[in-house]
């Protein structure tokens, strides 16, 4: 009886459930089953019964079609018919549609809450080349090279073209793997075809491919509102949609050569001596800029200047510390410009003529796919003497003899004839100025240090040292070269500016200059490969040394009585 009892009371919970499933339908309607390539399609899912907006899986649709816009809605209602109420109670979606492809597309069978609606086709059709001049809308991309080298500029323009009474633009983000991709801005004007005025709009960008073989350009979908107006409810009209047809670009490795790969439409590069030229003294900085511009290519591809240091029978006549390079990357017509800009501090150390040297940069010329040299020469310049250094012990005797010296400068010599006495009582008043001078010094209590100071500088070069030892460790070349310069302008706070030249010149090591000349070329240079084990120890071991030298140099500046602490510590 029990077991009876179950099984009806389960029969009928099932017939509960079904017949609940069954009153709930779940429809799907199209506007138009046929339409074009550049059409929109509007689709209208309804469920005759309240739901979640989000219970509408659309994953099924991302195959052939792309979601333009999706509004849920749910609405209830109560209607009174013949004195009979009635609730009306739905959820609807409203999603726009753009087809991906030409052919009969599908859109799949939709579940909500157990209740299934039927699949629809729709066919699509090509729009026709004839028809892109009289289309609402209609996009077209252009790449100013199709074969190209590997990091040579390629300039794509996409330009729409929409009738008068198309706004409300919108499109998809520019993607291309394995390139880089710089904005040149958009410019938008109106344009007359045999009697009929459209919009054209074109977005410019700068594309750099990162490797040779077969580069994509996807194809791109744009939408914009046709008619009507935009309202508080968004913009009314009719979608309109355009795609661009995928592009491909031929890219080429760079040609064999032990150059840095520079491809350019255009290098110049110039330099500019600071000061008057007759003015240039011993001691007394100058001030060279060496700029470098390359027309089709970003700041950051042009490489450092190389050869910016003395050659050997130059290395006693000046010393030169190089400032942090200034990069700059503008837009102009024929797309991006690169600057460079590296200034250095010359700070001559002999009287006569100086030879500053020369600079060349190779770089390969994209017009007439050859290579090419951008140069400054050698400058001379004439050094004089500074205007600090007091004139021999000889030139002051034959000037008081001077009969034309001037008597400001001179003490008359018939004055002293006349009064013999005057010497003895300037000789007087010195020795007694001399003597209380003394006295004070005698009595003045000894400057203490400041031991607060000197524990400061040498915990902060403490910290210092041990982050660039953690860069070493890492191998981490833009950590290692931040973390070296923050040391030596602690070791040396006296050297302004700190580079790692100047550095590399503070040791007198070839294997440090290797090591560091390097890391700068991997950093701004065409040298991908890392830094080998060797350099790096190479870098830890010499400016270990360094920091030695730098420490027993500062114990012998003090005296063995002062209170002054090591500044820096083993």
């Amino acid at each position: 009886m029990t077991i009876r009892f179950l099984s009806t009371l389960t029969l009928i919970i099932l017939l509960i459930q079904s017949s609940i499933a069954l009153s709930a339908e779940l429809t799907s309607t199209v506007d138009r089953n046929r339409i074009t390539i550049n059409d929109t399609l509007s689709l209208t899912v309804k469920l005759d019964q309240q739901a979640d907006s989000n219970s509408l899986n659309l994953t099924g649709l991302q195959a052939d079609f792309d979601v333009l816009g999706i509004s849920p809605l749910n609405s209830s209602s109560i209607t009174i018919n013949n004195g009979k109420t009635e609730q009306i109670i739905y959820t609807q979606w409203s999603i726009t549609l753009a087809p991906k492809r030409e052919g009969t597309l599908t859109i799949p069978a939709f579940n909500v809450g157990g209740a299934q609606s039927r699949p629809i086709n729709i066919a699509v059709t090509s729009s026709g080349t004839a028809n892109a001049a009289t289309a609402p809308l209609s996009v077209s991309v252009m790449a100013s090279e199709v074969d190209a080298f590997v990091k040579q500029q390629i300039i794509l323009t996409i330009e729409l073209s929409a009738q008068t009474n198309v706004g409300n633009f919108n499109g998809s983000p520019l993607s291309i793997d394995n390139a880089e991709i710089r904005d040149l801005g958009q410019s938008s004007g109106t344009r007359i075809d045999n009697g009929v005025a459209r919009q054209i709009i074109q977005l410019r960008y700068a594309i750099f491919p990162k490797q040779a073989g077969q580069l994509s350009v996807p194809s791109l979908t744009f939408t914009g509102v046709q008619g009507g107006s935009r309202g508080f409810f968004g913009s009314r009209g009719n979608r309109v949609v355009a795609r661009s047809k995928a592009l491909t670009l031929n890219i080429k490795e760079q040609p064999n050569s032990n150059s840095i790969w520079l491809p350019s439409e255009s290098v110049t590069i110039r330099s500019e001596l600071s000061g008057d030229a007759s003015q240039y003294q011993v001691g007394a900085p100058i001030t060279r800029r060496i700029t470098i511009e390359a027309q089709g290519q970003t700041a950051e591809a042009i490489p450092p200047v190389s050869n910016n240091q003395p050659g050997t029978n130059q290395a006693q006549a000046f010393k030169s510390y190089e400032d942090k390079p200034q990069l700059n990357t503008a837009n102009s017509a024929q797309g991006l410009v690169g600057t460079r800009i590296e200034s250095m501090a010359i700070v001559p150390s002999i009287a006569g003529e100086l030879t500053l040297p020369g600079f060349t940069l190779n770089w390969w010329d994209v017009k007439t796919q050859q290579w090419r040299q951008a140069s400054v020469p050698e400058e001379t310049i004439n050094v004089a003497a500074s205007s600090s250094q007091k004139p021999s012990v000889t030139q002051t005797e034959n000037q008081s003899l001077d009969s034309t010296a001037p008597v400001g400068n001179l003490i008359d010599n018939t004055s002293t004839q006349r009064y013999p006495w005057l010497w003895q009582v300037i000789a007087a008043i010195l020795f007694l100025v001399c003597l209380v001078q003394f006295i004070l010094l005698k009595r003045r209590p000894a400057v203490q240090a400041q031991p607060s100071n000197n524990t400061e500088r040498s915990e902060n070069e403490n910290k210092a040292w041990k982050t660039l030892k953690s860069s070493l460790d890492q191998g981490e070349p833009r950590s290692i070269r931040k973390s070296t310069l923050e040391w030596a302008k602690l070791i040396h706070s006296d050297i302004r500016p700190m580079t790692l030249n100047v550095l590399a010149n503070l040791t007198d090591s070839p294997e440090l200059t290797n090591a560091l000349a390097n890391l700068e070329s991997q950093l701004y240079g065409n040298n991908s490969e890392a830094l080998s084990k060797q350099e790096i120890n190479t870098i830890q071991n010499s400016l270990k040394q360094l920091r030695q030298d730098s420490l027993k140099k500062h114990a012998k500046a003090h005296d063995k009585n002062t209170s002054l602490k090591p500044l820096y510590p083993q």
